[in-house]
């Protein structure tokens, strides 16, 4: 599918027509479930995506399994301390390498057929493939059976993946956020945990289009100091100064799936398959 498939070249030239006359997109992209899939594939997919923090895969040999718009993944921190992320599908018998978040393991064993990998997504130990419990006339490394690995990066103790084809560089797709804050000493900053050492998260489901909330939580400042009694209140408000002139940074940067501003992290992510469709539902978590 095409995304002519999905708009008119009318509506295309009114949504990219100079902003005084623009016109927002059409009532059936905030609904429609072939609109969405598209931008799963196409947008969101192809983004880096904030999926956890690096607190929660802490020490060496803890795993934490994830689906992230439909993409099974597999967060595993190796005995280097480096986090990893592989698709969380064994490449022998599609099912999940690890089901549940596993902590302080010296080697992964798939659920189903018992093969065994390092931490690092190499395969060990393929039992029985030769009739023997060991398989040890087997070298692994002629099965061609290693986890698949995806870019995985981490900043500001928030763990970045794509799961899509041809990423950019981290540094190149968050570079105007990154030189928003190169002048800021962050290494400091550590997410704050409750007593379990979990991350503190407060979750707020929303009934909406992932367009509505990004929209509302990031560029949107136009209905602050009506709606917000603290932006009432604050000096900063409005975001103009007598002359119409903008007193806030603006920050353009490449489509992604998480808004990072100076105060709030926010993180989207789906919270179920029906809810992946018309619905729209998704999960904001807020970190401040």
């Amino acid at each position: 599918m095409k995304l002519s498939d999905l708009l008119t070249d009318e509506e295309r030239a009114e949504i990219r027509a100079p902003i005084e006359k623009a016109r927002t997109f059409p009532r059936r992209a905030f609904i429609d479930d072939d609109f969405y899939q598209f931008e799963r594939e196409h947008v969101l997919r192809q983004s880096w995506i904030a999926v956890s923090f690096d607190a929660r895969v802490k020490d060496e040999g803890d795993l934490l399994p994830l689906n992230i718009l439909g993409v099974p993944i597999l967060l595993v921190r190796g005995k280097d301390k480096v986090i990893r992320a592989f698709h969380n599908i064994c490449p022998y018998d599609g099912c999940e390498v690890s089901i549940h978040p596993q902590k302080g393991i010296d080697s992964i064993t798939t659920p189903y057929h018992g093969w065994q990998y390092d931490l690092e997504g190499k395969l060990r130990s393929a039992n029985y493939w030769d009739g023997t419990p060991d398989a040890n006339s087997i070298n692994p490394e002629d099965l061609h059976a290693d986890l698949i690995p995806l870019p995985c990066t981490v900043w500001l103790h928030t763990i970045f993946v794509h799961p899509g084809k041809n990423p950019l560089p981290f540094e190149q797709q968050f570079e105007p956020v990154l030189n928003h804050f190169k002048d800021l000493d962050l290494d400091q900053l550590e997410i704050g945990l409750d007593k379990s050492d979990e991350p503190i998260i407060h979750s707020l489901e929303i009934r909406s289009n992932w367009k509505t909330v990004y929209e509302n939580y990031s560029p949107n400042v136009y209905h602050e100091s009506f709606v917000h009694e603290m932006y009432r209140k604050s000096p900063h408000s409005p975001r103009v100064d007598s002359s119409g002139v903008k007193t806030y940074t603006e920050i353009n940067d490449p489509p992604v799936s998480s808004a990072c501003a100076t105060t709030t992290r926010l993180v989207t992510r789906c919270t179920g398959k029906a809810d992946c469709q018309k619905s729209g539902t998704r999960t904001v978590q807020t970190i401040q």
